[in-house]
């Protein structure tokens, strides 16, 4: 059939479907596009958020080993006053310091700080499921091993259980108002040499010295000196424990710097 047979209208009809079919495709592709568009947003939402997580997991993590050096001072100075008043204690050395060894003894017994968690980022992680915007599979390993490891050895967890027995006998045998002298001398500015982190054995408190090589004869004591070598083992091993923890934050550290 020719042009010239064609039926009236086809030729509007063609336009009409061709039209139509051209308009559907922009349809189409404008969808296309927008779901293309949101995608890419979320996507790029996504990705600023890993990336405030990652930030703040990292300072999270520099200050739990912030925490882990205060710790390791001040375990450090406890055990370096009590090495130095043991063989005091033991009768092995002549009490020719009894106010340093005083204070030394004091101060081997005064390890009371706790080392804090730092989980904020973590627990919002968990809580929220924001755990799954972190993408790479290694950082997500390494930050879920450290805090499951240290919820279940915490290296402060030895402190409680060993401390009591030197803690209770030193109080007991040091008078109160020589414990009451100490406790001031060493919350002002100047110590007098008897503060934790000043030398062993050179405690100048303004106690009579007669009186004061009597509370440290008193410490001699070989019941004593066992109790004091516990404290300082349990120490030991705290310190280990902090070091072992404190390597694993630096290797999460390590990973997310070559993950992210």
């Amino acid at each position: 059939m020719s042009e010239l047979d064609a039926p009236p209208g086809s030729d509007a009809l063609g336009r009409r479907l061709l039209s139509g079919f051209g308009q559907l495709l922009v349809i189409i592709l404008g969808v296309t596009l927008a779901l293309a568009a949101d995608a890419w947003r979320e996507s790029m939402v996504e990705q600023r958020l890993e990336e405030s997580f990652l930030d703040r997991l990292v300072d999270d993590l520099e200050t739990q080993r912030e925490e882990f050096e205060e710790a390791r001072l001040e375990v450090s100075q406890v055990l370096a006053h009590g090495l130095a008043v043991l063989p005091y204690i033991r009768g092995e050395s002549e009490l020719d310091r009894p106010v340093g060894v005083l204070g030394s003894a004091y101060q081997a017994s005064r390890y009371n700080a706790t080392i804090e968690l730092v989980d904020h980022t973590y627990v919002e992680l968990l809580s929220t499921g924001g755990l799954g915007v972190i993408t790479s599979p290694e950082i997500r390993a390494a930050i879920v091993n450290f805090y499951r490891r240290y919820a279940f050895g915490r290296p402060d967890a030895l402190r409680a259980s060993h401390n009591a027995g030197y803690y209770n006998a030193v109080r007991g045998r040091i008078p109160v108002e020589v414990q009451r002298l100490l406790r001031y001398t060493i919350s002002q500015e100047e110590t007098l040499g008897c503060g934790q982190g000043d030398t062993p054995l050179e405690c100048r408190l303004p106690v009579e010295d007669a009186a004061a090589r009597r509370v440290a004869a008193s410490l001699v004591d070989p019941g004593l000196a066992q109790s004091l070598n516990l404290w300082m083992q349990s120490l030991v091993n705290e310190l280990g424990l902090t070091d072992t923890y404190d390597e694993v934050v630096r290797d999460v550290l390590v990973t997310i710097e070559e993950n992210r």
